[in-house]
């Protein structure tokens, strides 16, 4: 059915299109069992979302979800941006008479295709904390603790290290200061790495 020009409801795919005077603007789609309801714009423009007249998210025309400002700061994908602690944070919260918490996992598959799985090597990357702090012209790196592959892997066998790095005055990018390896071994800025709990 059309209402007018500018509202459309359709009942063979169940959705409901908002058109302006170009052509269809927004829909939103009912879906089927399999695939569900979905939101979507066909312009290259932000899909924003608000409530009490103001916006509160939106997923701009790249595919980022911004949270609590309308600009892209970051480059990731999904950007909570604040002016206090409680407008910038993120939590986890769990709720259960045992002794387990909430989990926050990083994964990292070789396979290109997203969902696909595929052995991880040594020394691959599987998940990266990265602190930056503003330089006045962007935003630069000050440390990082980085989760990475140390031997050979198989089912259900992925030994790990972890590794801490801190910005040196002056430079850049982070240096690596300590590592943990799969043993347990431990050693600080690069120096040889020697039996569990030997500090070297």
């Amino acid at each position: 059915w059309t209402f007018n020009q500018n509202i459309e409801i359709a009942s063979s795919t169940p959705s409901i299109k908002l058109k302006d005077g170009n052509g269809r603007n927004v829909e939103i789609i009912g879906g089927s069992a399999s695939t569900g309801p979905e939101i979507r714009t066909a312009y290259t423009a932000d899909l924003r979302f608000g409530t009490n007249s103001l916006e509160r998210m939106r997923i701009n025309s790249s595919g980022l979800i911004l949270v609590g400002h309308h600009t892209n700061v970051a480059d990731s994908r999904l950007q909570v941006i604040g002016v206090d602690e409680n407008t910038s944070s993120q939590s986890l919260l769990r709720f259960s008479n045992n002794a387990s918490s909430s989990v926050f996992n990083f994964l990292k598959s070789r396979n290109n295709g997203a969902g696909t799985n595929t052995v991880v090597q040594n020394n691959d990357t599987v998940g990266v904390i990265r602190f930056k702090g503003a330089d006045g012209t962007d935003y630069s790196q000050v440390a990082d603790i980085q989760a990475a592959i140390d031997g050979t892997p198989g089912n259900n066998d992925t030994p790990g290290r972890l590794l801490f790095s801190t910005t040196a005055d002056g430079a850049q990018y982070t240096s690596e200061r300590l590592r943990i390896s799969s043993t347990g071994a431990f050693g600080i800025a690069g120096a040889n790495y020697g039996s569990s709990g030997q500090v070297l």
